[in-house]
């Protein structure tokens, strides 16, 4: 199939704003790409956990705002720089 050459497979995927509207489409997405998603959000994203589960996929989720904040500054801080490049 076309799809497999596209195939995210074993990769990581950040996405923001996971639990409604674009960055759940976002999610879900990635996750039928092949995609385990990392999920910073606010609020729980109950049903988007769910779904991605569901396809067979990981999801995680920082245990709090401190921690998602802790975890962004470490990706984008001197030992993570590929945010920074961009």
């Amino acid at each position: 199939m076309i799809l497999n050459a596209f195939s995210l497979e074993g990769k990581v995927a950040v996405v923001t704003g996971c639990d409604t509207g674009l960055g759940q489409g976002m999610a879900l997405g990635l996750a039928e790409a092949g995609c385990d998603i990392v999920g910073i959000n606010i609020v729980e994203p109950t049903e988007t956990i769910a779904r991605v589960t569901a396809l067979g996929r990981r999801f995680f989720k920082p245990d709090s705002r401190s921690a998602s904040n802790r975890w962004y500054s470490g990706i984008t801080g001197t030992g993570g720089g590929g945010i920074r490049s961009y």
